[in-house]
């Protein structure tokens, strides 16, 4: 590209700022402390988002001056965003989406923040590198480290977020219990879906269920659980029924979110909505709620268990890191939710539902 298109060198505190950010819908949520913070630091300067074409509706969330869609590399993905800063970008950010770098080849740039990485590509073209943390963190805190320090200690939150409109209106208030997922390795045990939801009837409260659609049989037997504790019309099955923009919208209006780790208790947390997650194959150190920009976040997981593969967040092989990447449990039982306590699980959540 650089043979056809000729690039200049700009200042960094010039024209618009550019993120790609090529990644998932719970990712996309992680990343959003930065979106808001970085639009504190810039509050004059254009900020353009490249993300996958089916994260454009939830990233309009941020307020991005513009969002180019795109999966593949490409002439006309280039020629978009030269369009829309002709006078090139000052910043550029890579939040853990290395093909796009390519691009760059064909734009004038000042500055390219990322992660450090072992390509030697990468080396060539980054002109601040940001090191990978050898100690437990949080995949927020990770992706904010691309701000520098100061970030973490002057973040305000006072960035106004874009909720997208819903069909779906409701006068009481409500509570939601999400049963996720699109990996049957993340789902609901049933028992511990009877359970929280047994203990959730007991607050004065709308309960919605929602969710994707899930095989009949386990969809028989949530329908059987619901039945069986809907007194006067109390729980509202939402499961299938809701686009992604009406999903965002009943959280960011809930008085609280229940669910297992999937990509909504990230959006929960970006709309400061309470929430309370089960994290199951996933890490507490990585995603977990204890977070000083979360409000009333908190996780249970099962730490250390021998089934967990050593696995990767997006390509940092670190030794603290623990996750398990099947779709679907290979054992008879998934201990990451059987080996969470009974008492402890009734104990939080009775104290998170008390303080809603």
């Amino acid at each position: 590209m650089n043979k056809f298109i000729p690039r200049r060198k700009i200042k960094k505190n010039e024209a618009s700022v550019l993120i790609f950010c090529d990644l998932l819908l719970g990712d996309l949520a992680i990343s959003g402390f930065f979106f808001i913070k970085l639009r504190e630091i810039y509050p004059n300067r254009k900020i353009i988002l490249l993300c996958k074409k089916n994260l454009a509706s939830p990233a309009k969330v941020f307020n991005f001056d513009a969002i180019v869609e795109a999966d593949y590399l490409s002439w006309s993905v280039l020629n978009e965003l030269r369009n829309l800063s002709p006078g090139g970008y000052g910043e550029v950010f890579n939040i853990f989406s290395p093909k796009w770098l390519l691009l760059l080849n064909g734009l004038s740039y000042g500055n390219l923040t990322s992660h450090s990485s072992s390509k030697e590509s990468f080396r060539q073209i980054a002109t601040s590198k940001v090191k990978l943390p050898s100690k437990p963190m949080q995949a927020s805190e990770i992706i904010m480290a691309l701000l520098g320090k100061d970030a973490l200690n002057s973040f305000s939150n006072s960035t106004q977020l874009n909720i997208p409109y819903s069909s779906f209106k409701f006068t009481r208030p409500y509570i939601i219990i999400h049963i996720g997922t699109s990996k049957p390795a993340r789902l609901w045990p049933v028992n511990l879906f009877k359970q929280v939801l047994t203990l959730s009837m007991k607050r004065n409260v709308q309960i919605l269920i929602t969710g994707l659609r899930q095989e009949s049989d386990y969809e028989n037997k949530i329908n059987e659980i619901i039945h069986e504790n809907n007194r006067y019309n109390k729980i509202i099955n939402l499961m299938g029924k809701t686009t992604i923009q009406d999903l965002l919208s009943l959280v960011s209006r809930a008085k609280g979110l229940i669910s297992v780790d999937t990509s909504i208790v990230h959006w929960a947390r970006v709309f400061q909505t309470p929430n309370f997650s089960f994290l199951g194959q996933s890490d507490l150190n990585l995603f977990g709620g204890q977070f000083k920009f979360y409000k009333k976040s908190d996780s249970m997981g099962v730490q250390n268990l021998e089934c967990h593969d050593k696995k990767t967040f997006h390509g940092m092989q670190l030794n603290w890191m623990s996750m398990c990447g099947y779709d679907q449990c290979p054992l008879a039982e998934r201990h990451c939710f059987t080996k969470l306590d009974d008492q402890k699980i009734k104990l939080r959540l009775n104290s998170f539902l008390s303080s809603l």
